[in-house]
């Protein structure tokens, strides 16, 4: 989530401010967002198309030209540089059974066009089923759909997003819609970290609590084992030892399978459940959070075993052995 908040375009929304066609003549809104801070900026349109038979529905966002500068996350070819190109999401690949390369035919109101698919964007809305193109790509009598076009900006470094925004919505008089895709992305991942957190520590005093039972049943099974090693000479401090490493030992297993056994099934589920675009942005954490992972649950179990093994280490033989 912190890896979404922080990149935009891996929402496809590549930019920092977008301004939603509103009652304001088009001229007006132009010269509201052409003012200074703006580096680059482009009208958007999203347009319902479907592929040719009309089975599969297509979400198009139709750029006035291609989106240079407005870079989405291509993760196979490249991304629209001319008219008759396009990039697709995975959900629209699959669909079409297409790949980065082919020619597909679109429809707009029935009338068919073709486009090239030169690249593989990550595309999160209407499962993967979706292109970025330019309106020229268009058939020529659709272009009329795109009067009413979004207004998206890219802003220089150094410039306040929020304050920029502020400042439109106030020169506007409140009379446009002005998005910050950043913010609400940020927003979305400060929700669900309390979340995440919670049910990470609440699985973790699971273990523990189930950890501590397995063990101190286990000690109750094996009374007689360990009063054996206190009749022979073991100490209290010997015995408590044996006890902690069997849990230590149990936990270093468990690690060293658990670790890459998470990972792996963690992009198994996230590539099933979210097939459009989750095996694009699904992220792992870094190598040294998972190289501490082992240690951090060694010295959980640790502490959670001396528990059982100062149970064990007060356990005297002569009354153990004397009820067998």
């Amino acid at each position: 989530m912190d890896r979404l908040a922080a990149d935009p375009a891996l929402r496809a929304q590549p930019w920092d401010v977008k301004v939603a066609a509103a009652a304001l003549p088009a001229a007006r809104i132009d010269r509201l967002v052409d003012r200074p801070g703006v580096a680059a900026m482009a009208r958007v349109s999203e347009l319902a198309l479907t592929a040719p038979d009309g089975a599969v529905p297509v979400q198009g966002r139709v750029f006035d030209r291609p989106p240079g500068p407005f870079r989405f996350a291509v993760r196979e070819g490249r991304s629209v540089e001319r008219a008759g190109e396009a990039t697709a999401g995975r959900g629209l690949l699959d669909a079409l059974h297409a790949h980065v390369g082919d020619r597909v035919t679109l429809a707009s109101r029935g009338r068919p066009f073709a486009v090239r698919i030169v690249g593989r964007h990550v595309e999160p809305d209407a499962g993967g089923r979706a292109v970025v193109l330019a309106a020229a790509t268009l058939p020529a009598s659709e272009r009329v759909l795109l009067r009413r076009a979004d207004r998206v900006l890219l802003l220089r470094p150094g410039v306040d997003a929020a304050a920029f925004a502020a400042a439109l919505l106030r020169d506007a008089g409140g009379r446009i819609g002005v998005d910050r895709p950043i913010e609400s992305l940020r927003r979305e991942a400060a929700q669900l970290r309390p979340v995440v957190y919670g049910v990470t520590a609440l699985l973790i005093a699971i273990a523990l609590v189930n950890l501590l039972s397995t063990l101190l049943l286990g000690l109750r099974e094996r009374e007689r084992d360990i009063a054996v090693l206190g009749a022979i000479g073991a100490t209290p401090r010997q015995v408590a030892g044996t006890v902690l490493a069997g849990g230590v030992a149990l936990a270093a297993i468990a690690g060293a399978v658990g670790v890459p056994a998470g990972a792996w099934t963690f992009r198994l589920l996230i590539a099933r459940t979210d097939p459009s675009d989750g095996p694009d942005v699904a992220t792992l954490p870094s190598a040294l959070v998972l190289a501490a992972a082992i240690p951090a649950a060694l010295l959980a179990t640790a502490a959670v075993s001396a528990i059982a093994a100062r149970q064990a280490a007060r356990l005297h033989p002569a009354p153990a052995l004397r009820a067998e």
